[in-house]
C-alpha cells in the first residue's frame, strides 16, 4: 500500500510497504514568527507521530522548507537526507544541525530509494527545486515554491505520467504587493493580477505533466492577530475555488481539496479525511470567518504582539548603523536620505533616525527639526524587531512577512510596483544583512 499525507504547508509525507519520505517540513513554529502568525487550517503535531523517517527531503533554503527547529525535533527519528545539488547554503544548514547522511540529487537525474520508490529533482533557477516521486505504479509531483521555465515542463510530462500533482495553489507568500504604501483597492487589484499570473502558470504545468488528480496546497501560514487577519485576504485564491477553477478549465481533471492531516491511498484513490469539516470554506468570504472564529476561540493561546520600547534599543541601533554606514548600499539608493523609526506602543512612543547614505551619517532625533533634503523613504520597524535583529535572531528577510514593518516611499521616486517592492525589500535585507544581499550567506 502507498499514502501519501498531506502533514501541512508545503509538506508531504509518502509512506510506502513501512519506507517513510517526509519532503519539506515545518511544522513546530518558534519565535518570532509564533507571534505573527499560525498554522491554519490547525493541527497539534508530535514528533512520536513520525515514526521512524527513512528518508527527508528540502527543495530549498526557505525556512518554511528547511526549518532548522523542526528539522532538530525530528533528527534522531531521520535516517537519511536527500537534497538538491548546487545548493551549498541548504547543505550547510543541514550539517549545522548535525546531519551527515547527506545524498545529493542531480538535476533530472533519479535516485533509487529501493526498488519500488524512487525521486528525481528537477530546477531551472538556483533556488527552488520540484521533486518527482515513484512510488511503485504510482507517480507524485511535489512542486513547493518552484515555477519551472516551459522547457523543463516539458521534459517532466515526457518522462512521467503523473497521477497526482500537488501544486501551490496561490502566491500569497510573495511580499509583492502588500509590503506597498497603497490604498486597499490598489492592493486588491494587484493581489487579484498575481493571483491571475500563477493560475496561468498551474495551468500550464497541468498542460504539460496531464497529471489524473491536481491536489492544492501550500500556504498554511496564517496571520491571526486580530489586526492583520485582512492580510490573508486581498483576492487570493483558497484551494475549493482553486479547485473549482481547474475543473472548468481543464474538464478531464480531478481536482481534491485536502486539509492537513488528510491521507490519500493511492491504490484506492481515497481521500481519508482527519477532521470534520472544512476549514478552508467554500470562497474567501468563508476562509477569513474561519480565521477569525479560530483566532477568538484560541486567543489564550495565542501570544499577542508586544511592540516593544523603542528607548531600550536606541544606543545599540545607533552605534550599529554608524558601522553600517561606513560600507556601500547595493540597489543605487547610495546617494538618498532614509528616516528609520522606531516605534513603539504608540504614536508618541517611537525614535527617528535620519540616514544619509551618501555621505555614511546618522544622526538621531525628531523629523520635525530634521534639515536638508526629504528622504526618499522612511522606515518604521518596531523595537521588538530592530532587538531581534541586531541579535541576528531574525534575519531581515523574515521579518518583512511580519508585516510589521511599514515602508513610505516618496511619491517623486515611485516606479511601477513590483520595481518599488523589489527596491525596499532589498534596502531593507540590505540595511541590516548586507551579507544576504551580496550573496555570502
Amino acid at each position: 500500500m502507498t499514502e501519501v499525507e498531506y502533514v501541512t504547508h508545503a509538506s508531504l509525507s509518502v509512506r510506502r510497504a513501512g519506507c517513510c519520505l517526509l519532503l519539506d517540513p515545518f511544522y513546530f513554529l518558534d519565535e518570532p514568527l509564533s507571534r505573527t502568525m499560525c498554522h491554519f487550517p490547525a493541527r497539534n503535531f508530535e514528533t512520536v507521530e513520525f515514526g521512524q523517517i527513512d528518508y527527508v527531503f528540502s527543495s530549498h533554503i526557505h525556512p518554511d522548507h528547511s526549518h532548522p527547529l523542526t528539522l532538530t525535533r525530528l533528527k534522531p527519528q531521520i535516517r537519511h537526507v536527500l537534497l538538491p545539488a548546487e545548493r551549498p547554503e541548504l547543505q550547510a544548514r543541514y550539517r549545522s544541525l548535525g546531519f551527515d547522511d547527506i545524498t545529493l540529487l542531480e538535476n533530472g537525474e533519479t535516485f533509487a530509494l529501493r526498488d519500488d520508490l524512487e525521486v528525481t529533482a528537477f530546477w531551472s533557477d538556483p533556488v527552488d527545486c520540484a521533486l518527482v516521486v515513484r512510488a511503485g505504479d504510482h507517480v507524485i509531483l511535489h512542486q513547493n515554491d518552484c515555477q519551472l521555465t516551459p522547457p523543463v515542463l516539458e521534459a517532466i510530462g515526457q518522462r512521467f505520467s503523473v497521477d497526482y500533482a500537488f501544486l501551490c495553489y496561490t502566491a500569497a507568500q510573495d511580499l509583492f504587493p502588500l509590503l506597498l504604501d497603497r490604498p486597499a483597492s490598489e492592493l486588491e487589484r494587484l493581489a487579484r493580477a498575481r493571483e491571475e499570473e500563477r493560475f496561468r502558470h498551474n495551468l500550464a504545468c497541468i498542460a504539460a505533466w496531464k497529471p489524473s488528480h491536481v491536489v492544492p496546497y501550500s500556504m498554511t501560514m496564517t496571520y491571526f492577530q486580530p489586526d492583520q487577519i485582512h492580510l490573508n485576504g486581498y483576492g487570493r485564491f483558497v484551494p475549493n475555488l482553486f479547485c473549482e477553477r481547474v475543473r472548468a478549465a481543464r474538464p478531464g481533471v480531478r481536482a481534491d481539496s485536502m486539509q492537513p492531516g488528510d491521507v490519500i491511498e493511492l491504490d484506492s484513490g481515497r481521500i481519508r479525511q482527519a477532521a470534520k469539516g472544512d476549514a478552508w470554506g467554500a470562497n474567501l468570504d468563508e476562509y477569513l470567518a474561519n480565521i477569525r472564529q479560530f483566532a477568538a476561540e484560541h486567543r489564550h493561546q495565542l501570544p499577542a504582539f508586544d511592540p516593544g520600547s523603542p528607548r531600550a534599543v536606541t544606543g545599540e541601533l545607533f552605534e550599529y548603523l554608524r558601522g553600517r554606514l561606513k560600507a556601500p548600499f547595493q540597489r543605487g539608493v547610495a546617494k538618498g536620505m532614509v528616516c528609520l523609526h522606531v516605534t513603539g506602543a504608540t504614536a508618541q512612543d517611537r525614535v527617528t533616525f535620519l540616514l544619509n547614505l551618501k555621505a555614511g551619517t546618522v544622526v538621531r532625533g525628531s523629523p520635525a527639526w530634521l534639515t536638508g533634503p526629504r528622504p526618499w523613504l522612511s522606515v518604521s520597524v518596531p523595537a521588538t524587531i530592530v532587538q531581534l535583529l541586531l541579535e541576528h535572531s531574525y534575519d531581515p528577510f523574515s521579518a518583512l512577512y511580519s508585516y510589521r514593518v511599514g515602508f513610505q516611499l516618496d511619491a517623486e521616486h515611485r516606479r511601477s510596483p513590483r520595481e518599488d517592492t523589489e527596491l525596499l525589500v532589498s534596502f531593507f535585507v540590505d540595511l541590516f544583512a548586507p551579507a544576504l544581499v551580496n550573496g555570502v550567506l
